[in-house]
């Protein structure tokens, strides 16, 4: 690690050990789609791309076309799904690069027809169906009505997947049931128009405990990093581990305050270590006196508030801590841990928040 800096250490072997034992539930029929959105989720697109390919992912898939195009120079030959909204001016390079749309009102359809017809050759992309999450897609009835109308328009548009998001996989039994029922109702339609698209609906809930919902491929998001609640599965390991390194000892008097404010007042004389991280780097200001990091192998806890390049952490009780030690934000450091779910229960906020914005000037360091 560069000194003064903080790096995001992923374990691909981990990430592929993920998607393998995912891909052992499923029969070998299904495909399975590797989600690498957002970065991978924090963890670095490229690198767990690969490794989920080498494990047996069929395809990508992104949020938009801005996060495919790089994956689309690597693996020129991979199936790469947008699953996010995409305006019609984008459709030309999205045909062009044989990138996979969401599409879900006709204009979206015509705009790829047209790019079709300049390429001189089919393009393909996914109907995108809104079965109560209601956020994107087309829903049974009229809308879904006018797409496939439009689709039956334009033949060298392929409607090459179909697919739909739950909102309630891990849990909501009465609310996955129904939109499970409404995406039958809707691939029924489908196929009563003459389209045999692959079906998709299950995330990484659905995916590891609801096979009756694999459909022809399944996305592997959350899971694939072995976050929340698959590392307390036991079969799922977490991939990322966040680090730094004590930059500053010094002995804070009793009585005196740490950092803005004056949050945080010693009751006692302290070892405090500085640490060249904070909420620039995407480490949450809202842990401010709440969080600990991993120094030695014990927890040190945040002291005052967190700067946006530094936090102050108690080492008091941790003998031997010397200038450059190993600081760990996140993961795993010896025998201990400190797992995204416990920094986002601690601010009523959700794993993937803290993932996705996990050392946002760090880079990342891919581990076999």
């Amino acid at each position: 690690m560069q000194k003064g800096s903080s790096v995001v250490r992923v374990d691909l072997s981990r990430l592929r050990r993920n998607v393998t034992l995912a891909r052992e539930g499923l029969p070998e029929d299904v495909k399975l789609w590797a989600v690498v959105k957002a970065n991978a989720y924090g963890h670095g697109a490229s690198g767990c791309a690969k490794a989920a390919l080498e494990a047996g992912a069929y395809g990508l898939a992104v949020a938009n076309l801005k996060e495919g195009l790089p994956l689309r120079a690597l693996f020129p030959d991979t199936p790469i799904l947008v699953l996010g909204p995409s305006m019609p001016e984008e459709m030309a390079e999205m045909a062009a690069q044989d990138i996979c749309p969401a599409v879900f009102y006709p204009e979206q359809v015509e705009a790829l027809a047209q790019a079709a017809g300049n390429l001189g050759r089919s393009v393909g992309c996914h109907l995108a169906l809104d079965t109560g999450m209601n956020r994107i897609g087309a829903r049974m009835g009229e809308s879904l009505d006018a797409m496939l109308e439009t689709f039956k328009k334009h033949p060298a548009v392929e409607m090459r997947g179909v697919f739909s998001h739950l909102y309630a996989a891990d849990g909501g039994e009465e609310e996955t049931r129904a939109q499970a029922e409404n995406f039958a109702r809707c691939l029924e339609a489908i196929h009563a128009a003459g389209f045999a698209p692959m079906a998709h609906l299950a995330n990484s809930a659905a995916l590891l405990y609801r096979p009756e919902l694999h459909f022809d491929a399944v996305r592997l998001g959350v899971a694939m990093y072995g976050l929340e609640p698959w590392e307390k599965d036991g079969r799922l390991a977490p991939v990322m581990t966040w680090a730094t390194h004590v930059a500053h000892l010094h002995t804070l008097p009793a009585r005196e305050s740490v950092s803005y404010g004056g949050v945080f007042r010693a009751e006692r004389d302290m070892r405090v270590a500085t640490l060249p991280v904070g909420y620039a780097d995407g480490y949450p200001r809202a842990l401010s006196n709440r969080a600990s990091v991993l120094i030695r192998g014990q927890r040190a806890r945040i002291l005052g508030r967190i700067c946006m390049d530094q936090m102050m952490v108690d080492v008091t009780d941790i003998p031997g801590v010397v200038l450059g030690d190993e600081a760990v934000l996140l993961g795993e450091q010896g025998d201990a841990c400190i797992p995204a779910s416990e920094l986002a229960d601690l601010i009523g906020t959700i794993h993937y928040e803290i993932v996705t914005n996990a050392g946002r000037r760090a880079p990342r360091d891919d581990e076999d």
